[in-house]
């Protein structure tokens, strides 16, 4: 399935709520100021780092930044990586 189109007219949440319900494998590219690339298998996120390219992972700082997640469960999700 390829969906095309502005995250503005179906809004982020709604879009990774369809792949995790739906169960999708694949990948999502986010385009604006810069390329964010999503990795899913299963509904689930495995990745967001394009490893086509040497860049940072910016997912992270994204989704704290526009407060899809506080700064605590940014914390949180940090130690279970470190973990």
């Amino acid at each position: 399935m390829a969906l095309e189109g502005n995250v503005r007219d179906f809004g982020l949440s709604e879009i990774l709520q369809l792949i995790a319900l739906q169960k999708k494998t694949g990948m999502l590219s986010i385009t604006g100021e810069q390329t964010m690339v999503i990795y899913f298998r299963e509904g689930q996120i495995i990745s967001t780092r394009d490893r086509r390219k040497l860049a940072a992972d910016p997912f992270q700082d994204y989704i704290l930044r526009y407060g899809f997640i506080s700064a605590g469960e940014m914390d949180r999700i940090r130690q279970i990586q470190a973990e």
